[in-house]
């Protein structure tokens, strides 16, 4: 699916719910070749979500999101991915990109059981670019004890001054 425009503004939020999520790209398999995608395309573009342990950006099970153009992504997990995802915000290194949340690679046994190394490409380009949160790794319930499932080597992270 491709959104494209001038300005895309994409916001979610629910009071009192635990599962907000702005947008959400998965598959049921993990087959390469079956991948879900999302891509946004404007000169700016705006994807936030409210709510307890919100998400602005979901990607999973081979999912693909790609956001290009002026972007502000927020919520308390701006990124969540797993299961050899892809999330490119900027991948040109075009334009500015404020990211206020985490980027999370979620492991969940009782839903997935699929690994959470995915693909994360972010570029923050300019003195308007800025990220405030953390990359971090986390799990619904037990953690497995499989260290190829809680490994993540899909993080990219590019810093420019333009």
């Amino acid at each position: 699916m491709e959104v494209k425009g001038k300005s895309v503004t994409i916001h979610a939020e629910g009071e009192g719910q635990t599962d907000v999520r702005a947008i959400h790209v998965a598959t049921n398999t993990l087959k390469p070749s079956q991948r879900s995608s999302l891509l946004i395309d404007a000169d700016t573009v705006s994807i936030t979500a409210d709510g307890e342990g919100a998400r602005a950006i979901v990607a999973m099970s081979t999912g693909v999101v790609e956001v290009k153009g002026k972007a502000t992504i927020a919520a308390d997990n701006a990124i969540v991915a797993r299961g050899d995802a892809k999330v490119l915000v900027n991948p040109e290194g075009k334009y500015s990109t404020v990211i206020n949340g985490n980027v999370n690679f979620s492991y969940d046994a009782p839903t997935s059981k699929t690994p959470v190394d995915a693909t994360v490409i972010l570029n923050l380009v300019g003195p308007e670019s800025s990220w405030r949160g953390n990359t971090v790794v986390s799990w619904n319930g037990k953690p497995t004890s499989v260290d190829e499932y809680l490994s993540v080597t899909g993080m990219k992270l590019g810093l420019r001054n333009s």
